[in-house]
């Protein structure tokens, strides 16, 4: 099924949504923005060794938009 292909199956109609992300962070406070800016500057100063960030949040609460 394509990325916005509508298909009916069992009598249900189903319609896939594309993941977009976006380039600008709109909230006021640019909570995306310094959540990814402290990520990145935490990354770069670890010590080269094996490392794993877990994002923990409800479903729908922007994880990915930090990611992206």
């Amino acid at each position: 099924m394509g990325a916005d292909k509508v298909t009916k199956l069992q009598g249900q109609i189903f319609e896939a949504l594309p993941e977009r992300v976006s380039t600008v962070d709109e909230f006021d406070d640019q909570t995306h923005t310094c959540t990814a800016d402290a990520m990145y500057k935490f990354i770069n100063s670890s010590s080269g060794e094996g490392l794993t960030i877990g994002l923990e949040g409800s479903w729908g609460t922007d994880k990915s938009q930090v990611i992206a």
